[in-house]
């Protein structure tokens, strides 16, 4: 590999984990993160001049919404584990039973309807404005990097 390349890989690689942290704070300040694993997901990687910004399958569900339609299988037991992560089981009683029949309308909902997020159009302040807002960074970074790269080779 070129020492252009590792530079312009180093200069990607640090946008890209400041973009990523970014995000992190965004899922946390937004009241987005509920167990963590969509944030500990979030990876980033530079090589050979690409930047890939990686995250958990349905990523882009923190933005959007979950449509209406299929659901996965055991859905109704995902919905309780996001109900024990939000830490907001007890509003709905009690008792497991009470807890295992909110879990299993709140599933039939998003089934038929689609979560909240989705039926209001969704939002663009977790990861989409991010990069709106720092890829002047990145231009600016790269123009620089390879002005010095020219100038050193000459």
């Amino acid at each position: 590999m070129s020492a252009y390349t590792e530079e312009l890989d180093s200069v990607l690689s640090d946008w890209g984990n400041r973009v990523a942290d970014r995000i992190k704070s965004n899922l946390d300040t937004t009241g987005t993160t509920a167990s963590g694993r969509t944030k500990d997901s979030i990876e980033v990687v530079a090589d050979m001049g690409e930047l890939t910004i990686y995250g958990r399958r349905f990523f882009e569900g923190v933005e959007t919404g979950r449509p209406a339609g299929k659901i996965p299988y055991r859905f109704q037991d995902i919905i309780r584990q996001w109900m024990d992560d939000k830490n907001i089981a007890d509003q709905f009683g009690q008792k497991e039973w009470q807890k295992r029949n909110a879990a299993y309308l709140i599933a039939q909902k998003i089934k038929d309807s689609g979560t909240k997020l989705y039926r209001d159009g969704g939002r663009d302040d977790i990861y989409s404005n991010v990069i709106t807002e720092m890829l002047p960074e990145l231009e600016e970074k790269l123009t620089i990097a390879v002005k010095e790269s020219i100038l050193r080779d000459l």
